[in-house]
C-alpha cells in the first residue's frame, strides 16, 4: 500500500491486480478503495465471506449447493440476510474448538473425515482420520500449521474427482461459467495434473455445477474471476460443494485453452465497468450470439452455450524427487531448456543459472497441451516433457510424470483424488537410464548407418 498513489482527478481510475496472499485479504479491496484505486476482484464483504472455507460452506447450503455432511450441516444463513458477515454464533455452530469437540462431530458424521484448518491451503492444515486415535494424533498438528484458525470436520469422500468451474461475474450481476477443469491428480491434496474440460461426469452433471457456482456468486455480489471446487462422487455420482476461491487460479490457461477467453483481459474489462455480455470473447461462448461490441443485451443464463470442441492437459514441474516419495529438494539449477510449440505453452519461475530455495514453494514451472481430443492433448504434453532439459542439484518430476501420464489408468481416464498418493505408498518409480548412458548409445548410433529398406 505504500507504493499505491492516486492519480490527478481527471485520470482514469487505476486498477489493482489481484496475485499472491494478499489479493485474498478482504483488508486490501478495502484500503484500495480508500485511496481511490479500483481492485480486480470481489467486494471485500464477499471476499472475507467466500475465501472462509467453514462461511463459504454456509453461504453455499443457503444457496441450495450440495454438501457433504460436515460438523456444519444445517447451518445456514443468506449472504443478504446476515449483510455480507455472517454472525459469529452461527459461524461458531459449523467449527470445532477442541479434540473433544472434534471427536464428538467425527463419530456424529461417521469416518473417514477430513480434518482441515478454515484458512489452509496448499496442502496444509489438513488431515484424513480413520478413528478417534487418528484425531488424537493429528488435531494439534492442524492447529500448528495454520495458527489461530477455526477447524471443521468433513466426511470423506472415497473414490471422488476434484472438479471445478471458472466463473467471471461483473459489476452488474451478471456470473458465466466458462465450463469446467478436472484437477484429480494430486499428492498431498495438491494439484499436480489438471484438464479441462471435465469429463468424469455427464454433460448434464457438469451443467448442474456450473449453474449452482453461478448462483452461488450471484447470491453474494461477486465480481471478479472465481474458481467453484466440487468433489464428485465416482460411486454415487453425485457432487458435493468443496470450496470457493476468489481469485484466479494457476490453471486458468486451462480454461483460456478451451474457450479462447482471456480471463486477465477480461477481469480489466470487467475493473472498467464493462459487462460481460458486450465482451467479445465472452460473446463467442455462447450459440446464436454474435461476437460484436454493438449488440443487444441477451439472458446469459437462459442462453446454452457452445461446448468445447479441444482438450488441454497441464502439468506442474515440482523440484521433487518423484522416486523418493515427493520429497522436496532444492539447489542450483545449471541448465533449463524448454522449447514451446504449437500444441504446448508453458512457463517457469527461474532460468539457468538460477535456484530453487528450501523456503520457496516446490512448483517453478508450468506446462500446457492442447489437442483436438484428450488422447491429442495427452500426446503433446508427453513430447514436450521428454524434450524439458533441467540439469543441477535439483531433482524435478519430469520423468514421473511421462510414465503417469502414459499409464493406462490416466489414458483410460480412471483416476482419483487419491490415485496419486497410492501410486506413491506402492513404491510406484519412473525408470530412467542414466543421462550418460543415453548420451553414449545416441553417440553408438549415429555411427553406424542406418539399416537398408526393404520393400
Amino acid at each position: 500500500m505504500a507504493a499505491a498513489h492516486p492519480l490527478p482527478p481527471h485520470a482514469p481510475t487505476p486498477p489493482a491486480a489481484r496475485r499472491g496472499h494478499a489479493s485474498e485479504n478482504p483488508e486490501l479491496p478495502t484500503a484500495l478503495a480508500a485511496r481511490g484505486i479500483r481492485f480486480l476482484g470481489p467486494p471485500a464483504a464477499a471476499m472475507a465471506a467466500l475465501g472462509d472455507k467453514i462461511g463459504s460452506t454456509i453461504l453455499a447450503q443457503a444457496a441450495g449447493v450440495p454438501t457433504l455432511p460436515w460438523s456444519g450441516s444445517g447451518v445456514a444463513i443468506s449472504y443478504e440476510d446476515c449483510g455480507g458477515e455472517i454472525p459469529l454464533d452461527i459461524y461458531n455452530k459449523a467449527c470445532v474448538f477442541s479434540l473433544e469437540e472434534a471427536i464428538e462431530s467425527c463419530n456424529r458424521i461417521g469416518y473417514p473425515i477430513m480434518l482441515k484448518a478454515s484458512w489452509g491451503g496448499g496442502g496444509k492444515g489438513i488431515r484424513k482420520v480413520q478413528g478417534d486415535e487418528d484425531v488424537r494424533a493429528v488435531f494439534k498438528q492442524i492447529q500448528g500449521e495454520v495458527p489461530g484458525s477455526p477447524i471443521f470436520a468433513m466426511k470423506l469422500a472415497p473414490l471422488s474427482r476434484h472438479l471445478e468451474v471458472q466463473l467471471l461475474a461483473d459489476r452488474h450481476g451478471n456470473v458465466v461459467s466458462l465450463f469446467t477443469r478436472d484437477c484429480s491428480v494430486q499428492r498431498r491434496h495438491q494439484k499436480i495434473v489438471e484438464e479441462g474440460p471435465a469429463l468424469a461426469a455427464s454433460q448434464e452433471m457438469l451443467r448442474d455445477m456450473e449453474r449452482c457456482a453461478r448462483a452461488l456468486a450471484r447470491s453474494v455480489g461477486y465480481q471478479g474471476a472465481a474458481t467453484v471446487e466440487y468433489l464428485y462422487s465416482i460411486e454415487e455420482k453425485k457432487y458435493y460443494f468443496l470450496e470457493l476461491n476468489p481469485r484466479l487460479q494457476v490453471e486458468h490457461p486451462v480454461t483460456e485453452g478451451i474457450t479462447n477467453v482471456n480471463i486477465p483481459s477480461v477481469q480489466l474489462l470487467i475493473g472498467m465497468g464493462v459487462p460481460l455480455w458486450r465482451i467479445p470473447q465472452v460473446r463467442a461462448t455462447f450459440q446464436g450470439v454474435e461476437a460484436r461490441l454493438e449488440v443487444e443485451q441477451f439472458d446469459m443464463e437462459a442462453t446454452p452455450q457452445r461446448l468445447p470442441d479441444s482438450h488441454v492437459v497441464a502439468v506442474r514441474i515440482t523440484s521433487e524427487n518423484a522416486n523418493n516419495g515427493f520429497k522436496p529438494t532444492a539447489g542450483r539449477i545449471d541448465e533449463l531448456m524448454f522449447k514451446p510449440t504449437p500444441e504446448v505453452w508453458g512457463y517457469f519461475s527461474v532460468k539457468s543459472g538460477g535456484g530453487i530455495h528450501e523456503f520457496s514453494d516446490s512448483q517453478f514451472g508450468h506446462l500446457f497441451a492442447k489437442g483436438e481430443t484428450r488422447e491429442a492433448a495427452i500426446r503433446a504434453m508427453v513430447v514436450a516433457l521428454r524434450d524439458v532439459r533441467v540439469r543441477g542439484e535439483i531433482h524435478t518430476i519430469i520423468d514421473y510424470a511421462v510414465d503417469m501420464l502414459t499409464s493406462p489408468d490416466f489414458v483410460q481416464n480412471r483416476i482419483h483424488t487419491g490415485w496419486l498418493d497410492a501410486r506413491i505408498a506402492a513404491n510406484v518409480k519412473a525408470e530412467r537410464p542414466p543421462w550418460h548412458l543415453c548420451v553414449i548409445g545416441s553417440a553408438v548410433v549415429g555411427t553406424f548407418p542406418p539399416p537398408p529398406l526393404h520393400p
